[in-house]
């Protein structure tokens, strides 16, 4: 491995240990137990997922809700694991362990070197400092977080909304695609006042039809359910160990499925596609809802105008740090201003 991949490998780790104290900050400030940032950063490791399952609780939605979103939006790692299943070969314990730093930064890189050898140095490299550094930033994140008395002051309830922005902007690239988040995207958003708490994030798949055809006209149940509930750390208690555990070994499965089904079976790209836009789908529904609804009302205009200053430096390609900051600084001082 040369020094330019190694310096590659650097810049990953220090960005995604920024991203990680973000992360165990804002679980912990929004009143989750220090505990579910660690544990589910050792065992799920998949930054996007954490955030979304973290996000939908935060938001009033069940563990049932953000196990399913996080597994969803993980899905994408079962082609990737049949990309590198070669760098992973050897006895249960390598191929597990190898399974588990399966992660868009490291398949991307590693699948950058055509030597094989390098490849799967590379591979090694890059999921083992990730995952060490990962972790850390999160047990610093997560102390960090029992300090912070008022998120909604610091501007934190707009930090995941941002976080999610930087995810999904990038992945529009289609128009059909743009169609199937905007769809789902207005499903949740209309269907949350109808909704128990964290199905309408779940009901906005219905968006996926645009990959299809024109959405028919559907009669959906609207039994009213519970209504959101006020604060978040009232609903800590749903994201317990049995969740994380469910979330941790679901994701391990597409993980370690093509170290164990290599050269037996291949995803078509249609199914890797339909995988990618269902998890879209559910991150623009997540966004959509967590920017623009609170306790069943509207959020008010301070987060809303700081998700979109996000969506606007993500257009121009601004680091991933300084979306996240722009949009709690801003949601924050608006706040100071006097703007609900």
């Amino acid at each position: 491995m040369g020094p330019e991949r190694a310096r590659a490998i650097a810049l990953v780790c220090a960005a995604d240990t920024l991203v990680a104290v973000s992360f165990g900050a804002i679980a912990v400030g929004g009143g989750l137990d220090r505990w579910v940032p660690v544990v589910l950063s050792l065992l799920v490791f998949a930054g996007g997922a954490q955030f979304a399952a973290v996000g939908t609780v935060l938001a009033g939605g069940s563990a049932t809700a953000a196990v399913v979103t996080g597994l969803l939006l993980n899905a994408r790692l079962l082609p990737f694991s049949f990309s590198v299943s070669d760098m992973i070969r050897g006895g249960p314990l390598r191929r597990a362990l190898g399974a588990q730093i399966v992660t868009d930064e490291t398949v991307a890189l590693a699948l950058a070197e055509r030597d094989p050898a390098r490849r799967a140095a590379v591979f090694w490299a890059c999921g083992v400092a990730l995952f060490v550094c990962w972790n850390i930033g999160v047990v610093a994140g997560a102390v960090a977080g029992t300090w912070i008395g008022d998120t909604d002051a610091l501007g934190l309830d707009a930090a995941f909304p941002a976080v999610l922005v930087a995810i999904v902007l990038p992945a529009l690239n289609t128009r059909r695609i743009r169609a199937s988040a905007g769809i789902g995207s207005l499903v949740a958003v209309v269907s949350t006042p109808l909704l128990p708490a964290g199905l309408p994030v779940l009901a906005s798949l219905a968006g996926l039809v645009a990959l299809v055809r024109r959405p028919d006209r559907a009669h959906p149940d609207r039994a009213p359910g519970p209504s959101p509930l006020r604060r978040a750390r009232r609903w800590a208690s749903l994201m317990p160990i049995l969740a994380v555990l469910v979330l941790a070994a679901g994701t391990f499965a597409f993980r370690i499925a093509g170290p164990a089904l290599a050269g037996r079976y291949e995803f078509s790209e249609r199914a890797q596609a339909w995988m990618a836009s269902a998890a879209t789908t559910l991150l623009a529904a997540l966004i959509a809802t967590s920017t623009l609804i609170q306790d069943g009302s509207f959020a008010g205009w301070a987060r809303f105008t700081g998700v979109s200053l996000a969506v606007v430096l993500v257009l121009f390609r601004a680091p991933f740090p300084l979306v996240v900051i722009a949009a709690a600084v801003t949601t924050a001082a608006l706040r100071q201003l006097g703007v609900a």
